[in-house]
């Protein structure tokens, strides 16, 4: 029941904030705690709290030499983005996040990555959203991975209003050239649409 579920989102955020307050962690496990905060607050609809915190964890992910954090970190704020209706900061997010994955070049959160690529294009680019729809299934069979949880009814959410927006036939025929291109090829177009869609706002800033 929603207030069940309300109750175990109360719980797991006071878990966290025991953990912050048990004194210094280590920024490793301090990125990890503040990512999985956010995604807390966001589902509790703290939205506010939900962007700060993610936005620190990605700090602190950003001062360790391993990529594979700021990965995580990265992802976790475009999610608490999309989540809380904040699509600038979702593309922010997103931007850095498919540059690092471009430049690193392993599949771990490369499906998260493009499913929220397509929420954020869906109303203005999609085609190119279904395009990234289809691309999440290679990496995700890969890697035996699922759609989490949380996310679920926005990637499907995503998917449906697409396919009414393009038409089935439409929708098919992209998202199964999605299905076709590399993985190197997609977050290349990714990372082209997300771009394009930050240009004006930063032309305007």
């Amino acid at each position: 029941s929603p207030r069940r579920i309300s109750g175990e989102y109360t719980q797991a955020n006071q878990h966290l904030e025991d953990a912050l307050a048990l004194g210094p962690l280590g920024d490793w496990l301090l990125a990890n705690v503040l990512a999985t905060q956010a995604l807390v607050s966001a589902l509790t609809g703290r939205t506010a709290s939900a962007e700060r915190q993610a936005w620190e964890g990605v700090r602190v992910a950003r001062r360790l030499p391993a990529c594979d954090v700021s990965v995580m970190a990265l992802t976790r704020a475009a999610q608490v983005a999309v989540l809380s209706e904040r699509m600038p900061s979702a593309r922010s997010a997103l931007t850095d996040l498919l540059e690092l994955l471009s430049t690193l070049g392993f599949q771990r959160w490369i499906a998260d990555a493009l499913e929220l690529t397509a929420i954020v294009l869906a109303t203005t680019d999609p085609a190119r959203a279904a395009t990234m729809l289809g691309a999440t299934h290679t990496p995700r069979e890969l890697l035996g991975e699922s759609t989490p949880s949380f996310m679920s009814d926005q990637v499907a959410g995503c998917a449906q209003w697409i396919a009414a927006t393009l038409g089935a036939q439409r929708y098919a025929e992209h998202e199964h050239d999605g299905r076709n291109k590399t993985i190197h090829e997609t977050l290349a177009l990714a990372l082209d649409a997300v771009s394009a869609e930050n240009r004006p706002d930063d032309a305007a800033g």
